[in-house]
């Protein structure tokens, strides 16, 4: 995981550059390329890091193709700043913004889009923020915490990959009798795959646009990652469907093609 390079020397500021774009990422390293969302270049994007009270500036150009903005997800910062459609316009294509907000309490967040709130991220719009405090250094110190060089941030994220038409999955995970999740309270038994509708079949030859509703246009091409923003009227119904994604991405490459171990990875 990258950290984003601080511009600013005052070490009160964070103050960095972020640059959304859409690019060809091999998400294994053995060829599987999707066309992702990314924040200079990377999905996830750079980890920003910051102390509590620092004041954190954000100077975010939009080259993706389309409007899109930057939510900084539970952090509590001012309606300017906050990067939602409910306070803010979107940063046009082309278009560039500047994000100012202070840090106010610890912890691990992460910062996306919120136009859509599903589509941008599926297609890997989104990254960590780590927020320190003084009692950490303490704590390290105690052995209570990691030092920072054996200190590593995980990103988990799921998405659909598409294929060409005819070869798309008609079911999103193969029934695994094999996997069963006796960790879970529930004791929900053996993972069944999941056949229900929409399948990657679906989502990648029948393509939603933003809204949930379908194109009625060709299918997508490989590479394409689709829309899975479930129908905005669903939320006049008693449920609504969450739709999911095939493959399992950990910070941004397949885990089933990853290799080594968490120290060293392949």
């Amino acid at each position: 995981m990258r950290t984003a390079t601080d511009l600013n020397p005052d070490p009160d500021i964070l103050e960095v550059e972020l640059v959304g774009r859409q690019l060809p990422v091999d998400l294994t390293g053995d060829g599987l390329i999707a066309r992702v969302y990314t924040f200079n270049g990377l999905t996830p994007g750079p980890e920003l890091r910051a102390k509590v009270g620092n004041l954190v500036i954000v100077h975010f150009t939009n080259e993706l193709p389309e409007p899109i903005n930057i939510h900084w997800h539970g952090i509590e910062v001012d309606n300017a700043n906050d990067g939602t459609n409910v306070t803010q316009n979107p940063v046009e294509t082309g278009g560039k913004f500047t994000y100012r907000f202070r840090v106010t309490r610890p912890g691990i967040f992460m910062y996306h889009s919120h136009i859509m709130p599903t589509n941008p991220e599926f297609k890997g719009f989104y990254g960590p923020i780590v927020v320190e405090e003084d009692a950490e250094e303490i704590l390290i110190a105690r052995g209570v915490l990691p030092d920072r060089a054996n200190e590593w941030t995980l990103v988990l994220a799921d998405t659909t990959v598409c294929k060409t038409k005819g070869t798309n999955d008609e079911v999103t995970f193969e029934p695994h009798h094999d996997t069963a999740w006796v960790f879970t309270r529930a004791g929900l038994g053996n993972f069944p795959g999941n056949t229900s509708y929409p399948t990657p079949r679906d989502l990648c030859e029948n393509p939603r646009d933003d809204l949930g509703k379908p194109l009625g246009t060709g299918p997508l091409a490989a590479g394409d990652i689709p829309n899975i923003q479930p129908p905005l009227d669903c939320l006049n119904q008693k449920s609504c469907r969450v739709n999911e994604g095939q493959l399992v991405l950990t910070n941004g490459r397949v885990a089933a093609a990853r290799e080594g171990n968490p120290r060293q990875p392949g």
